[in-house]
């Protein structure tokens, strides 16, 4: 897997472990994760819209590379989800607006009423059956699995949370 990092070069296997590298779809095309260092690494030149998720399949969302988005000249919108390490993002001298999502989303709760059942796997799965693109606030309640997409998957795993099959996401 080689794509090009912020500062144009093509990274490679030589500067990360390609095996631990996750793509993750955003509008426009694809941010790429190192779920060893934790780290955004890189992403595609197009994107116009990201959105910083806790998790990235399942790992902790902890820095993002200094030059991550330095060649993305259609980025316009940054979402964050507060108090996560994110809050501190700084996109250096771009003219990028940074927009934060509360902290009081609760995970799998895609109705937004405080509890995670039955009801939000059925909606999770109703917009998985449509071909409308989820929007970042719904996106960072719904995508429990953090592959970047909402879909059967997700509302899966909340049906297994709600019946005690497992107890996180």
């Amino acid at each position: 897997m080689n794509f090009t990092g912020g500062n144009g070069e093509r990274y490679s296997p030589y500067y990360f472990s390609e095996s631990e590298i996750v793509e993750y779809p955003v509008a426009g095309g694809s941010i790429y994760f190192d779920k060893t260092s934790k780290t955004i690494i890189g992403s595609d030149p197009y994107i116009t819209e990201i959105i910083i998720p806790k998790y990235i399949c399942g790992t902790e969302v902890e820095a993002i590379l200094s030059d991550a988005f330095i060649n993305c000249n259609h980025l316009e919108k940054v979402y964050c989800i507060k108090g996560s390490f994110a809050d501190n993002v700084s996109l250096y001298s771009r003219d990028i607006q940074i927009l934060y999502i509360d902290t009081d989303i609760l995970l799998g709760d895609a109705n937004k009423d405080g509890n995670i059942d039955s009801k939000d796997a059925s909606i999770i799965l109703q917009f998985a059956s449509t071909t409308q693109e989820a929007s970042n606030e719904f996106k960072a309640v719904a995508d429990v699995n953090g592959d970047g997409y909402v879909d059967s998957k997700d509302a899966s795993l909340v049906l297994q949370y709600v019946s005690g099959s497992i107890t996180e996401f």
